[in-house]
């Protein structure tokens, strides 16, 4: 024990400065995490410094509110809009040919006009020198009601498979 406070005695300068430097130490650490904790509150109160915290914190709740309900109101209409874009006309096909042997030309086609599901009207136009005629057809899950000609199922088959090579 008494090699202990002789040693103590002899090296008390040291021992000081290494429990000031330790201490120092942990001053220092000490204000670079407040003053980082510090520089997060000033963001979060930046425009409001008038405001008090827990103002602060219920007001940035509520716009928290606000904000989920605003997204759940366009998840809504999302939904909506998806099952609407389903009932638009999104394919088409067309294919031109020469309805009469006396008329030159590729004057005559079929145009197919469907929806995703396949739905929509088949329009054919027979061109001849003296007279055109026009038909619709409806068209349910890629099939008519109507007698169809080669023409038209070949029209909806490029609307359904998304080739219109019309050349």
């Amino acid at each position: 024990m008494e090699n202990f406070v002789e040693w103590v005695n002899k090296y008390q300068v040291l021992i000081a400065t290494i429990i000031n430097l330790v201490f120092f130490l942990i001053v220092l650490l000490s204000n670079f995490s407040i003053k980082r904790k510090l520089n997060k509150f000033r963001f979060l109160v930046k425009n409001n410094e008038d405001q008090k915290l827990e103002e602060l914190l219920l007001e940035i709740g509520e716009r928290s509110k606000e904000v989920e309900k605003n997204l759940r109101e366009l998840q809504v209409a999302f939904e909506k809009n998806l099952i609407k874009e389903e009932t638009h006309i999104q394919n088409c096909g067309v294919v031109r040919f020469q309805a009469f042997h006396n008329t030159g030309g590729d004057q005559s086609f079929a145009l197919a006009l469907l929806d995703a599901k396949g739905n929509g009207v088949v329009l054919s136009s027979l061109f001849g020198r003296d007279e055109s005629r026009v038909y619709c057809k409806p068209v349910e899950a890629c099939k008519s009601s109507y007698a169809l000609s080669k023409e038209e199922l070949e029209a909806i088959k490029k609307a359904t498979t998304g080739i219109n090579n019309d050349k």
